[in-house]
This record gives structure tokens, C-alpha cells and sequence, in this order.
């Protein structure tokens, strides 16, 4: 795991954007990729999340932006850091956590990494191995402004060779997020960034407050103006069994079986799949903060005990 700072950046920054030239290509520029879409569809490019179960409804194509929503404390994160750390398999990654300690960020991605709370000094030798190739965390906590996402999105991309940026949250991005016009302007960039540089960029955001939480989230639950998720090409609710919760707290199991889901994932946007709503159901491995397929699975290892 390597981090990246402001001042990585600031020199970068300073270059020339690109010529319009760039955009202007050729039919057999883009010819193998149309051949790819002709033989597999859109929907069964790009690269795919750490559960069998999604591979045939969804995936991560570049030149595209997926907002991923959720109550607070709902596992919106722990989510997301479990999908950057299986991309790693295929490509690099940037987390940008501006709520979290890089530290903190990398020790819950070793302990899903691992299937458990305390992994061996072998094992997280061989992580560090791995993600130092191929995982990257933009270490500033706090609040910062568009143009330094934009920096920061510009040069992990063509600097550094990463196909996958996950900026959590929203909320820390430097503008109001209720405003229609600072909404639009802020996803038209991230949009903009994805479809030039060829690149997945994955922002986590939060939901507005309701009467109960146990009411049920869709595409309009998400905070904030609707340009937000009418311009992200991909949106995916993150929430919890509601019934269950309550469940475990009382004693009250009459609503709920004990071996129901604990959480979900829910497509309600894909504008570039075959399958624009699906629900699909996971249980929370609470050693390993994983999520896992089924009641009964164990946690994946991600690098098995006896590599080398």
C-alpha cells in the first residue's frame, strides 16, 4: 500500500490539458472494442465484484461512475473496501478515504484480506507484497475542494496506471451537494474523468434521513440533488436487514428467521448493463468484517496460505 499526498500532484498539475486532437480517432481505434461489445454486450465487459452471484447482472466498466449509497454506519465503506481490494486482482486501485487514517483504511482491508481479526505476520508480509504494486490511499483527511479531486483523479490515472478510484465520501468533496447547479458541474468533471482517461470511479455517499430506517431505499433516496445520480451511469444501495437488528437487540425473532440476510446490495441504475434493478442478499462475517455469499460460508482468502 503506498500513499498519495497533495504534493505528488502539485507539479502535474500545472501541465498543459489535452488537445481536442486526442478525442478524434479512427475506426480501427476503436474497432477491437466494438468487435467486444458485438461478441459479449456492454453489460459483460469490465471487471467484477468479489461474489459469484453479481458477476451475470453487473460489472465495472471504465469510462464510468458508480455511486454507492447508504445510511451511515450501514457498512457503506467496509463494502466498498472489500470490492477495492478484490479490483486489486486485476488492476490498480486508489482509495481516497477522507474520513479515515490511511492506517485505519489498509488494517480493515488486511483483516477482510485475511478472513480475520488477527492475521499472522507471513500472511499480512505477502498483502503488503501484493498491494504495494497495485493499491494506492490519497492520505488527506477533512474536506477538500473539486479541483484537487481533479488533480488527484488526473494523476493517479495517467501517472500512476490506476483503473479505479474510490472517493468516499461525496460529503467531503467540497460543495453542497443539495445545490442542482454545484451537483451537475461536480459530476459532470467525474464523468468527464472517467470517459477520458478509460478509468471506474466509485463514489460513496449517503442517503437522506427518513422517518424510520426501516423504510425502504430506492434511486431517490439518495442525498442530495438529483443531478447526482441522474449523470453517474451506475447507482447501488448499501443497507442493512432492518428486522434483524431489531431482532438481535430484543429478542424478538417473530418478524425475522435467525439465519436471514444481514445486509444488501441493490442495483437501481445501470445505464450500460442489461439488468437495471436487482436485489441481492449477504451476511456479515463479523471476525473478518467480510461479507459473505451465504449464512453458512466462510471468509475468502484472498491470497491463499500457501502462496509464495
Amino acid at each position: 500500500m503506498k500513499t498519495v499526498q497533495p504534493i505528488d500532484f502539485a507539479k502535474y498539475a500545472e501541465k498543459e490539458p489535452p488537445v481536442e486532437a486526442q478525442y478524434v480517432k479512427r475506426a480501427s481505434d476503436i474497432a477491437a472494442g466494438a468487435r467486444s461489445y458485438l461478441r459479449n454486450g456492454i453489460g459483460m465487459t469490465g471487471h467484477t465484484l468479489p461474489w459469484l452471484k453479481t458477476h451475470d447482472a453487473f460489472r465495472l466498466r471504465g469510462g464510468e461512475v458508480t455511486i454507492w449509497a447508504g445510511i451511515n454506519g450501514q457498512g457503506k465503506s467496509l463494502v466498498t473496501g472489500q470490492i477495492a481490494y478484490s479490483l486489486t486482482k486485476y488492476s490498480k486501485v486508489l482509495i481516497a478515504s477522507m474520513e479515515m487514517k490511511p492506517e485505519i483504511t489498509y488494517a480493515r482491508m488486511c483483516m477482510q484480506a485475511s478472513g480475520g481479526s488477527n492475521p499472522t505476520d507471513s500472511y499480512l508480509d505477502q498483502l503488503d507484497s501484493h498491494f504495494d504494486e497495485n493499491l494506492y490511499i490519497f492520505d488527506k483527511i477533512g474536506s477538500i475542494n473539486p479541483t484537487i479531486i481533479r488533480n488527484m483523479i488526473r494523476y493517479s490515472a495517467l501517472e500512476l496506471g490506476v483503473k479505479h478510484i474510490f472517493i468516499d465520501s461525496i460529503s467531503k468533496c467540497g460543495f453542497d451537494s443539495n445545490n442542482n447547479e454545484l451537483s451537475k458541474t461536480f459530476m459532470d468533471m467525474v464523468t468527464g474523468l472517467a470517459i477520458e482517461l478509460n478509468i471506474h470511479i466509485h463514489l460513496i455517499h449517503h442517503v437522506k434521513k427518513s422517518n424510520s430506517v426501516s423504510d425502504h431505499l430506492d434511486v431517490f433516496s439518495v442525498k442530495g440533488a438529483g443531478e447526482l445520480t441522474d449523470l453517474a451511469f451506475n447507482v447501488v444501495l448499501v443497507y442493512r436487514n432492518q428486522d434483524k437488528i431489531f431482532a438481535e437487540k430484543t429478542g424478538d425473532w417473530s418478524k425475522v428467521e435467525p439465519d436471514a440476510p444481514d445486509s444488501y446490495l441493490e442495483l437501481v441504475k445501470q445505464r450500460n448493463g442489461d439488468v437495471t434493478n436487482k436485489l441481492w442478499a449477504f451476511w456479515f462475517h463479523s471476525d473478518s468484517k467480510q461479507w459473505i455469499k451465504h449464512p453458512t460460508a466462510s471468509p475468502e482468502l484472498f491470497i491463499q496460505p500457501w502462496s509464495k
